[in-house]
């Protein structure tokens, strides 16, 4: 991929996260706000979720999560190294970093391919005084200005089951557009699924045109609920 760190002179963010649970960065004026999954998690329906916690038992449940955590940042890492030139990875015997560098290799090939020009990786952006975040990569996809973010999955997903990640590109999208005064209007999931017999099972979800619009309206809708909600 062709790197292109002229484009934009991004800054990081320091992160912290409160008392309350919530995690928050620190934007450039001194003003700490909710990052963007938190804003998601706290206004989203998780209803689902909570359910199958208590059928599968919160003993399984946390060790299932504390898995897919593992592997997912394992994942992102190789990823962020791909992206920097830095490949392939050392070999390894470890079982987590097996599994992601299986789960890297198939987004690798099926999606960053498409990818023609890298502007940023793990990107922090920021929209007015309101929300923060971090998104995994900004460049051009199949020769568009694009938003892209990596999930890993236990398995594959249909589109009605990622409202959240939808809306977390719109935030990703609106900030950089804020920031950078750009008018990038795509973004992009890049996914792979972790266990078997999906392992490696590539999907990609595009945001843009009317989903993107309708996107974009639900996300400043959530914001405002959650503002309601809490205190900052």
């Amino acid at each position: 991929m062709k790197i292109n760190s002229k484009k934009f002179t991004y800054s990081t963010l320091s992160r912290n996260t409160l008392k309350s649970g919530y995690r928050t960065y620190k934007l450039p004026n001194g003003r700490e706000v909710p990052s963007v999954t938190t804003i998601l998690s706290n206004v989203l329906d998780t209803s689902a979720l909570d359910d199958w916690r208590i059928r599968v038992g919160k003993e399984a449940s946390d060790n299932i999560t504390k898995e897919s955590s593992i592997v997912g940042t394992l994942t992102h890492n190789y990823l962020e190294n791909y992206a920097n030139n830095i490949w392939p990875p050392e070999k390894t015997n470890n079982i987590p970093k097996k599994l992601a560098l299986k789960i890297a290799a198939s987004i690798i090939k099926n999606g960053l391919k498409n990818i023609n020009e890298v502007w940023g990786v793990e990107v922090s952006l920021y929209f007015t005084n309101l929300y923060a975040g971090t998104t995994d990569l900004v460049g051009i996809h199949n020769s568009e200005p694009s938003i892209i973010d990596y999930k890993t999955s236990r398995k594959p997903k249909k589109i009605e089951w990622i409202e959240a990640y939808f809306l977390q590109l719109a935030a990703y999208i609106l900030s950089h557009n804020e920031i950078y005064n750009t008018r990038i209007k795509k973004g992009v999931i890049m996914m792979a699924s972790k266990d078997a017999p999906y392992t490696g099972k590539y999907q990609e979800f595009i945001l843009e045109g009317n989903e993107f619009d309708k996107a974009c309206y639900s996300w400043f809708k959530t914001l405002e609920i959650f503002y309601k909600r809490a205190r900052f």
